[in-house]
């Protein structure tokens, strides 16, 4: 399948436990069509911009259908949460996911359509961990009719 990508409208939100950002609300959305469908959004800190937190949202063509619930962990290829942080352009090795949930209530295969919740909890390379809960997500390519 051809990878389509572009930004995408809707929202991303959720609470973590990271000081800087206890409620997300992505401010940019992308996605990219492939093998799956991958979600992301981020996020500027208020008091410096350049400082940002990513969330992005992945889940295999294979895998993915309505209805379905996904545990995540390091060890599950057919869907993924990823948190991640970026300064300056720099962007810093993603947190890994040592537990939660991501359910599809919403998915539209045609239009790349989807929605969701997720939960889960992770630990940065330096040790920094951050919970997350309360997230939700509805999506679409921002080139698909409403």
């Amino acid at each position: 399948m051809t990878n389509v990508k572009g930004n995408a409208k809707g929202e991303i939100t959720a609470m973590t436990t990271d000081k800087d950002f206890p409620g997300f609300i992505a401010q940019e959305k992308f996605y990219s069509l492939a093998s799956g469908f991958m979600y992301s959004g981020w996020m500027p800190l208020s008091l410096d911009p350049n400082e940002r937190r990513h969330l992005r949202i992945n889940v295999s063509d294979s895998a993915a259908a309505p209805g379905k619930t996904f545990i995540l962990s390091p060890e599950n290829k057919d869907a993924s949460v990823v948190w991640f942080k970026s300064l300056l352009g720099t962007t810093y090795p993603p947190f890994e996911t040592t537990g939660g949930e991501l359910t599809l209530d919403q998915l539209d295969k045609h239009t790349g359509a989807v929605s969701g919740t997720f939960r889960l909890t992770a630990r940065s390379s330096q040790g920094e961990s951050v919970t997350i809960t309360g997230g939700t997500f509805d999506l679409q390519p921002n080139d698909q009719a409403d």
